[in-house]
């Protein structure tokens, strides 16, 4: 009876992941929304994903749009929901290479190791988690995830057009682009990556550090002069 009561029990279990994988796979804001958790930063605590509607219209450009560019402000979470959906890209499809750049290597392991790692860690749901594998930086933060199920890699590089010239890239991300010196290089590396034929995607996201950045330039270019 005990027997045949923990394989009912396992049946049951394989059914409700079976369905939750195949809703989650198709809408990374349900997956987000229902399933992951965010830190909080002042107790370091968990703590569920927030739901105000500029997260809803972040996913929908991530979903829809192959160049995107995100003024940061601290109640944007960009960083945040972007790791979140690089999550959910590389658990879900692939196998899919998505590069998350900043000013050191330092700097972008901590997004993949405090960001996404964290995501995937710490969901509600402990039998949604998924195996992958992983490499450390010198900075002691995870700097690669690369994911049994789909063969996805996460992973945090230096900024320069030749980290971005050295992997075929399914998905870029420049974290504070306008604060990396060569990020108009990398920009420049990533933009054949653009052509019809080719769909990838490129992520800026930044503060403001004046006029001379990507962002700034691209703002600059449809009338806008600041942005906050």
């Amino acid at each position: 009876m005990v027997e045949s009561a923990s394989k009912l029990q396992y049946l049951r279990l394989a059914e409700q992941l079976s369905r939750l994988e195949l809703v989650y796979r198709h809408n990374p804001q349900a997956f987000l929304y229902e399933q992951a958790m965010t830190m909080d930063e002042a107790s370091g605590s968990a703590r569920p994903w927030w739901r105000e509607p500029i997260i809803g219209e972040i996913i929908h450009a991530l979903m829809t749009e192959r160049l995107l560019l995100f003024p940061k402000s601290r109640r944007r979470y960009v960083t945040w929901t972007v790791s979140g959906f690089f999550v959910w890209d590389a658990r879900f499809h692939g196998p899919h290479f998505n590069v998350i750049q900043s000013l050191s290597e330092e700097k972008a392991s901590f997004v993949v190791g405090q960001r996404c790692q964290y995501i995937e860690d710490n969901l509600r749901q402990g039998f949604l988690r998924r195996g992958y594998r992983s490499w450390s930086s010198s900075s002691g933060d995870t700097k690669k995830l690369v994911y049994d199920h789909t063969g996805s890699t996460i992973i945090g590089v230096k900024e320069g057009g030749d980290a971005v010239r050295t992997y075929t890239i399914t998905r870029l991300f420049m974290d504070e682009s306008e604060f990396q010196p060569h990020s108009h290089d990398a920009l420049k590396a990533a933009k054949p990556l653009m052509e019809p034929d080719k769909l990838v995607q490129i992520i800026l996201a930044s503060s403001s550090d004046g006029p001379s950045g990507p962002i700034a330039s691209y703002c600059r270019d449809v009338g806008f002069t600041r942005f906050s």
